[in-house]
């Protein structure tokens, strides 16, 4: 075949489609069995391992080399829930729509590894379909955005067993199904590859910048200093003449807000804006997502005004320890997951900041952590903090050195993340391409009439 033409499927998501190709709901080219084995553990049954929405959701490949979930599970689940090798998984209700149906190919199976609860497996039963052309057609984002649009749900959404088999999927000749599944296998290989290479150099820069970081906040990277013992293994060696206090001693204000009355049905779309944790980074404050308050609640949470120059600290949750600093023109309020640090002489802002996500501060605010849920940074354990102080002129110069080094870095990373961005949207293209037909993988040998790669 030299090449072929594209006639239109008549499906808007899907597009032009080549005229040997045809359009087929899964039900006439698989068996659904949705999962309904649990996480318990029972005494009455079999021991058993269990493939979850976590192995499914980042990996593309399901093998023994993942670390399952040890549970139990009854014999006809057993018998009906048993992974075999060749099977597709996808997830069928997920906290956010559009990770509903994210596939993974069962490359390799073990005895009584079993689908989890969360998941539904696709068993090919006709001839006609590869069930890793059948993986790469579900990775397609138009092909799988059926799914997305049929999810249900409010807090949870889910996938009926209706919708996902009366989905659609473009069918080529198998031969061509297997030239494109194996095209992708190695071109997405590559890919991958490039891309986990570049997030080994993002960690690397970061490793640099956490040592450099501490050096420098430490004194430690200047010559001809005298250094001493600061008795403190965290802090380690400082000049002698910097002293080591606690924030309490420079601090004149350590308070969090509070959830305004009626929590997120007081928000408005035009007022004060209340900062929560998911707008504290590292980097910078992130305001696109900011809610706002009326200004009398702003006024009645007074406690919680913030002002120039305040440092604010993640002090619960999964993003505890992020911090920065807030130095905008404009009034705003914090809620309770967030702690203000309000510096006064002789501390500056930034240079607090640059302790707290030194290693000096990230160590200490994990070792105050209490709880493993909402609890917490106390009050206490924060002022309790010891830390670094040098003169207001060594805090500038300070400042001054690792904002640029800061800028440096982010840029450096910057250029990778991009980097990583376009790789992704090129495999997420390429895909596209290939099991819609656009791009040509292969074509017939005309001396042996079997399939070889273009």
């Amino acid at each position: 075949m030299s090449g072929y033409e594209l006639k239109n499927s008549g499906i808007e998501w899907l597009g032009d489609i080549p005229t040997h190709w045809r359009d087929v709901k899964l039900k006439k080219l698989i068996k659904l069995i949705p999962s309904n084995v649990d996480k318990r553990t029972e005494d009455d049954e079999a021991p058993v391992l269990l493939c979850n929405y976590v192995d499914v959701y980042y990996n593309d490949e399901i093998d023994n080399s993942i670390n399952f979930m040890e549970a139990t599970a009854n014999d006809n689940e057993l018998k009906k829930f048993q992974l075999k090798e060749g099977d597709v998984v996808i997830t069928k209700d997920s906290e956010d729509p559009n990770d509903i149906a994210v596939p993974a190919f069962i490359k390799q199976t073990q005895e009584n590894l079993l689908c989890g609860y969360h998941l539904s497996i696709l068993r090919k039963n006709d001839v006609r379909i590869d069930s890793k052309y059948l993986f790469w057609a579900l990775k397609d984002a138009s092909i799988i955005s059926q799914l997305h649009r049929e999810a249900n749900g409010i807090t949870r959404w889910a996938i009926s067993t209706k919708h996902v088999k009366n989905s659609i999927i473009p069918l080529p000749p198998l031969t061509e199904q297997k030239a494109i599944a194996d095209y992708l296998d190695k071109a997405c290989q590559k890919i991958d590859r490039i891309i986990e290479l570049k997030e080994k150099q993002v960690e690397g820069i970061e490793k640099f910048y956490k040592s450099r970081l501490l050096e420098i906040i430490t004194g430690n990277d200047q010559e001809d200093v005298e250094l001493a013992n600061s008795d403190n293994h965290v802090i380690g060696e400082v000049p002698e003449n910097w002293k080591i206090v606690r924030l309490k001693h420079v601090l004149s204000k350590i308070n969090s807000g509070v959830t305004p009355s009626g929590g997120a049905t007081s928000y408005v779309d035009e007022g004060i804006p209340l900062l929560r944790s998911q707008n504290i980074k590292f980097e910078k404050l992130h305001l696109k997502n900011v809610v706002h308050i009326p200004l009398e609640v702003h006024h009645k949470m007074s406690n919680s005004k913030l002002e120039y120059g305040d440092v604010l600290l993640n002090i619960t949750g999964a993003s505890l320890g992020r911090c920065n600093y807030f130095k905008e023109e404009f009034q705003a309020n914090v809620n309770q997951h967030v702690c203000i640090l309000r510096p006064r002489f002789p501390i500056l802002t930034e240079y607090l900041y640059y302790v707290l996500m030194s290693e000096i501060g990230q160590a200490q605010i994990f070792s105050g952590f209490k709880g493993s849920g909402r609890e917490g940074l106390n009050f206490e354990a924060v002022k309790n903090f010891k830390i670094p102080l040098p003169d207001i002129e060594t805090q500038n110069i300070i400042i001054k050195r690792l904002n640029s080094l800061s800028k440096r870095i982010q840029d450096q990373k910057s250029l990778i993340r991009k980097q990583c961005d376009n790789l992704k949207s090129y495999r997420k293209s390429l895909i596209h391409e290939c099991v819609t037909g656009k791009k040509k993988v292969y074509e017939e040998s005309s001396n042996t009439g079997r399939a070889v790669a273009v």
